[in-house]
């Protein structure tokens, strides 16, 4: 146990003095206080182990706004309410710590720490540099113009172990299950539109028989989530432990955050009448993945279950990857450096409204909101993303959006919650 030990423990008790002849039902008692009437500072303090020994058999309640009296072996003692109606009412509370759980220093230094503002960016770990130098002596761009990033590596990993055999595990209860609750179909759609999309192809047979520490097989999750366009989502785990002991997550820098932070983009948010919204459609996979590494993603796959099962792979950066979201953001970021010049308005707006792939700015003029919004489609499109759910708080600026990439909801008045737009987890 811990003690605090205080100055003042409380004010003075009762919080002012006054007669006694309120409390007649007390006058024949010899009372371990007789002074209780009067205001003053306590005397000593007992904790509940410590008042059971000295308690005796005597009970005196008093009238309704007066207090009760309880015979102890230092006299009758005094509990209730004081008599004079014009004290206000007074609590003392004792606080006992347990080393098991935080100190009260630890617990009030959490406390000031949630409560400030964000500070500064702090200069980045070794590993964080290590991860942006990787990206930037690997980065290359496709025809298109999308990104092609390689997996930032530790300098010093552990070797991986086989990880097929408990991936098929993964993959044949995975089957099972969605079979039973006849939603195989929803994820084989979702499969399909990867390999469909060329965000994942069937391992090339010069590829098949790699060793082990040359490739990585991901399990899979089937999450159902409440949206309109894409209500079943497929996750892929990285970090499942392969025979070696060592995942593909553990062998990856995670690198640094490349967007700005949520209080910020939230405010900058709310600071021009007029705002737009919009998502980069799957951001992650828009990032081209390199040749060389992409055997570390592979995933197994049958549509039939008479079919035997075979290895693909994605051929982007990948939901789930330990260093995903630093590859996805970083190259938003760096699309932005590029572009500059060519696009101002649009760039300014990913650095300062942009949260991960959720975009929020807002504007002066409804024209201005216009301009930005065919910047903001142009730039990404440079590199091969496509900005999609667009909406806005102003007719005009929504009816200049081509109606295939508006929000399917469209923006509500006040007073009818029902169809309002969500955006970062507000309305």
């Amino acid at each position: 146990m811990q003690a605090i030990v205080l100055q003042s423990l409380t004010r003075y008790l009762p919080t002012t003095s006054f007669p006694k002849g309120y409390c007649s039902h007390l006058t024949s008692l010899e009372l371990a206080d007789p002074e209780f009437n009067i205001s003053k500072p306590i005397d000593i303090l007992l904790g509940v182990s410590a008042y059971h020994d000295i308690l005796k058999q005597g009970l005196i309640p008093g009238p309704k706004g007066t207090p009760s009296a309880e015979e102890t072996l230092f006299g009758w003692v005094l509990f209730g309410s004081a008599c004079d109606s014009r004290s206000t009412t007074e609590s003392v509370t004792s606080l006992h710590v347990s080393t098991a759980y935080p100190s009260c220093e630890e617990t009030l230094q959490k406390f000031w720490t949630l409560e400030e503002p964000p500070k500064p960016k702090t200069p980045l770990s070794l590993a964080d540099k290590l991860a942006l130098q990787h990206y930037n002596q690997h980065l290359k761009h496709e025809e298109s113009g999308r990104f092609v990033v390689n997996l930032p590596f530790k300098p010093q990993k552990s070797p991986l172990g086989e990880s097929r055999p408990l991936a098929l595990r993964h993959f044949l209860s995975l089957e099972r299950r969605l079979r039973c609750s006849e939603q195989f179909e929803d994820y084989a759609n979702v499969v399909n539109e990867y390999i469909s999309s060329g965000h994942a192809e069937r391992v090339p047979d010069h590829d098949a028989y790699k060793p082990p520490s040359k490739t990585f097989h991901l399990a899979r999750h089937a999450v159902y989530k409440d949206s309109a366009t894409t209500p079943l989502h497929v996750v892929f785990d990285g970090s499942m432990k392969t025979t070696s002991g060592v995942s593909l997550n553990d062998q990856l820098l995670v690198g640094p955050t490349g967007y700005s932070p949520l209080t910020d983009v939230l405010i900058r948010f709310r600071r021009h009448p007029y705002v737009l919204t919009t998502d980069v459609s799957k951001m992650y996979r828009a990032v081209g993945l390199a040749i060389e590494n992409r055997d570390y993603h592979r995933f197994l796959w049958r549509e039939n279950p008479t079919d035997p099962v075979c290895d693909y792979r994605m051929t982007g950066v990948t939901f789930g990857i330990a260093s995903a979201a630093f590859l996805a953001t970083n190259s938003v970021s760096r699309l932005a450096e590029d572009k500059e010049a060519k696009f101002p308005l649009a760039t300014k707006a990913v650095r300062e409204s942009f949260y991960v792939d959720d975009g929020l700015p807002s504007v002066q003029t409804q024209q201005e909101a216009i301009l930005l919004q065919r910047q903001l489609q142009d730039l990404f499109a440079t590199a091969g993303f496509k900005l999609h759910k667009w909406d806005s708080n102003s007719s005009e600026v929504l009816n200049s959006i081509p109606h295939e990439i508006r929000s399917s909801q469209s923006t509500s008045k006040l007073g009818d919650s029902d169809n309002f737009v969500t955006t970062l987890g507000i309305e």
